[in-house]
């Protein structure tokens, strides 16, 4: 519920995942409620947060995460804006990289 409060409540929200396109504030709630919560902590590594004037900014990171056994290593950006009941992202995409054969994606 925490995440899903995260996102702008708009029909223009936006949540690209490594097997999902999600459009519109109910998407997102949609997918969220129905996600399995099994495998999901993770180890955040090089967090970037880079603000433009005083109500938008981007955050770019890394992460590792251990999924059925398997390690994985993925990427996170956000676009971030604050509004009159505070800051809510806009816009997120989430990825993962195939670590010995390039880029690829890959199921979370």
């Amino acid at each position: 519920e925490t995440l899903i409060r995260f996102f702008w409540d708009s029909p223009h929200a936006l949540r690209f995942g490594v097997n999902e396109a999600l459009y519109g504030a109910k998407e997102i709630e949609e997918f969220r409620v129905n996600r399995p919560s099994v495998d999901l902590a993770r180890e955040v590594l090089n967090l970037k947060i880079v603000t433009f004037g005083l109500d938008t900014a981007t955050v770019t990171l890394e992460f590792k995460r251990t999924v059925q056994g398997s390690p994985r290593h993925g990427r996170q950006s956000q676009v971030w804006r604050k509004f009159d009941d505070g800051w809510k992202i806009v816009s997120g995409c989430t990825w993962t990289v195939r670590r010995k054969t390039g880029v690829g994606c890959s199921g979370l």
